[in-house]
């Protein structure tokens, strides 16, 4: 990864810009912005949406904690991009609701307490993923709940052909029960991985995952 260009707004706004600029030139049958690299700012996903505007085919994705929280609100826990400020949150949830980002990916960085100690940039992401996506997206009323498994689940589904990302005959039994009402705090003891990277513990959520369903096997948690 080029990590200049995550550090400020302008310098990822001009790193889209080039690499759709490349992309135009070299390769204009190809998908994708960045080499599969997430977008944190309003600038760059506004680059983005002009160049599908202009009949472009490329997409991005963005983050479960860009859309959940600032640099302020996390005490500008270090990751690439960096959390940024409330109004790239509010043009990336904007981008969302435009069709103009495709996917929601957690860029799920599992460091070890001394790795971050040394300054890793990242942060654990697949068990919260859900929780911060509704409650930031859904449960605030930005877009509704079906639109959320679509671009968390259908639609990287289908990019990818596979065989899976909606409940229908035929596709794999993969999907999750979850409770939507109830909101309860992010805790360190109930994460599952090896790895408590996230700065997110203590916060209040919605969507709290009671199980999982894996090619038809239950797991409860």
């Amino acid at each position: 990864k080029n990590a200049l260009y995550y550090t400020t707004s302008d310098l990822e706004y001009c790193f889209v810009l080039g690499v759709i600029a490349a992309k135009r030139s070299e390769h204009p049958e190809e998908d994708d912005v960045g080499g599969g690299d997430e977008v944190g700012g309003g600038v760059a996903i506004a680059a983005i949406a002009q160049a599908q505007a202009q009949g472009m085919n490329v997409t991005c994705e963005v983050t479960p904690h860009h859309l959940f929280s600032t640099g302020d609100e996390a005490a500008h826990y270090r990751v690439n991009p960096p959390l940024r400020e409330r109004d790239d949150i509010d043009a990336l949830i904007s981008a969302i609701q435009q069709d103009v980002v495709c996917a929601i990916a957690t860029d799920h960085a599992p460091h070890s307490d001394e790795d971050k100690a040394n300054g890793s940039p990242g942060m654990i992401g697949i068990e919260q993923a859900f929780a911060l996506c509704y409650t930031s997206l859904v449960k605030s009323g930005k877009i509704n709940l079906q639109k959320l498994i679509s671009i968390m689940s259908t639609q990287p589904s289908q990019m990818m052909k596979l065989n899976k990302g909606k409940i229908a005959v035929g596709l794999d039994a993969d999907f999750a029960i979850v409770e939507i009402d109830t909101p309860y705090i992010l805790s360190r003891e109930d994460i599952l991985s090896k790895s408590k990277n996230t700065p997110f513990i203590g916060r209040e959520v919605y969507g709290k995952i009671l199980k999982t369903i894996r090619l038809g096997k239950v797991y409860n948690w």
